[in-house]
């Protein structure tokens, strides 16, 4: 759970007047964010290997020792898509069901619905296996940070086809209002801008979501008197769609998947993001 004060990291009413606070933001605890990336990893490492459990998974049946070490005591089958989908629902049922009632922390409803009812994925990609098992809402504040500054390198090192693609797969939505009603952010927004001479203002970015990344980056290196953890907490209080989370998903599941020209140049983009996220089955062999 994070503390936020209203006047500066949190968005102003419509009226111009702060928010009653302070405002929290709450996320995954610690030790259930380590608990479920663990199971997490040791279930895509199965799959990985060519193992499935045709989704006789539940809490029971999730063993953990003295030193956080995972074992799902169920009767192993052949790996199959089908089986190993079932078994990524059965998880996010698992984990569906610890908040139930009790509200969602933060991006952690997305990985419960990707698990639950996404897109039948091919569950030995490393790519879907990346954004499963370091998913956002399994992470520190301080990785989720690292990976919005990364992002922006690696975006901005892209060929301009890659770009053009993962621009018209990504939706673009309004952003630049949001941030402006908030002080903390405002700052950012206009750090690089440029009086123009009919009295307009020109900034540096654009309603896209190429543009609200490189933003975020900017919003976390500019605000150096607060913490990461707040700033990271405000951002994801001000974007609630998940932002950053949604942008990893369409690298790696939906850019993967594109009709496109420059499948080569794609392929090497999602092993770059794979690589920064961190491949978790990269000593095994593909069963």
């Amino acid at each position: 759970m994070v503390s936020l004060p209203p006047k500066d990291l949190v968005c102003l009413r419509r009226d111009g007047s702060a928010q009653q606070g302070p405002i929290l933001v709450k996320y995954l605890a610690a030790p259930m964010q380590f608990r479920s990336r663990n199971v997490l990893i040791q279930l895509c490492r199965k799959h990985y290997s060519g193992t499935s459990y045709g989704g006789k998974i539940t809490s029971k049946n999730i063993l953990f020792d003295r030193y956080g070490n995972v074992r799902i005591d169920s009767a192993p089958e052949r790996f199959t898509q089908h089986s190993a989908n079932l078994d990524y629902g059965a998880i996010g049922k698992i984990l569906d069901d610890s908040f139930q009632d009790k509200g969602y922390p933060m991006h952690f409803y997305q990985l419960v619905d990707f698990l639950r009812y996404g897109p039948a994925v091919d569950c030995q990609s490393e790519a879907v296996i990346a954004f499963v098992t370091s998913h956002f809402s399994l992470l520190s504040h301080y990785a989720r940070v690292s990976i919005s500054e990364i992002l922006v390198q690696l975006v901005e090192r892209l060929h301009p086809d890659v770009m053009a693609v993962l621009l018209d797969i990504f939706d673009k939505f309004a952003w630049a209002n949001t941030v402006k009603n908030v002080a903390a952010m405002n700052f950012p927004y206009f750090y690089h801008s440029r009086n123009n001479r009919d009295g307009t203002v020109s900034v540096p970015y654009v309603d896209d979501g190429v543009s609200f990344l490189k933003f975020s980056n900017n919003f976390f290196k500019h605000n150096k008197w607060t913490s990461l953890e707040k700033l990271d907490a405000a951002f994801s209080l001000m974007e609630k769609r998940n932002f950053i989370p949604r942008f990893l998903l369409t690298i790696l599941v939906t850019l993967k998947d594109s009709e496109n020209q420059c499948p080569a140049l794609i392929q090497s983009f999602i092993d770059q993001v794979v690589g920064m996220l961190g491949n978790n089955v990269i000593d095994l062999e593909r069963g």
